[in-house]
């Protein structure tokens, strides 16, 4: 029988965990700057009389990794309910008022975003990754 020993493998292992390490933060840099760029686009969309709402458009981290893009809260909210819904949705007529027809802010962004933003998040860390 003939033995031999494979050398390196102790060094691949250190650069594999390294260059995962790198990839991890790539992807997290990139999809918080995806994620900027759709509120940036929220923002733009949101009728100009929704200073509040506008305000509430935000982006936050989340445990483990990634982020969530979030709108209204407390600011907006008026006895219960969040008028960045009524904003989105439209709100039927009723008792208290003729309604309001929707004028979507979040989910045309986000739609956008899920078309191409996975592109654009894609080459971006493609290039982080040959640095």
């Amino acid at each position: 029988m003939i033995g031999g020993k494979v050398g390196g493998l102790a060094v691949f292992l250190l650069q594999l965990r390294h260059n995962e390490n790198k990839l991890k933060a790539a992807a997290q840099r990139r999809a918080e700057e995806e994620a900027e760029r759709v509120v940036e686009e929220m923002k733009a969309r949101v009728p100009a009389d929704s200073g509040e709402a506008r305000e509430s458009i935000r982006v936050e981290p989340k445990p483990g990794g990634g982020v969530r893009i979030l709108a209204g809260g407390e600011d907006t909210t008026k006895d219960g309910y969040d008028y960045v819904r009524a904003i989105e949705f439209g709100r039927p007529p009723s008792r208290s008022g003729p309604g309001q027809p929707p004028r979507p802010f979040f989910r045309p962004a986000v739609d956008e975003s899920r078309a191409h933003g996975g592109a654009r998040m894609g080459e971006g860390i493609a290039g982080d990754m040959e640095d």
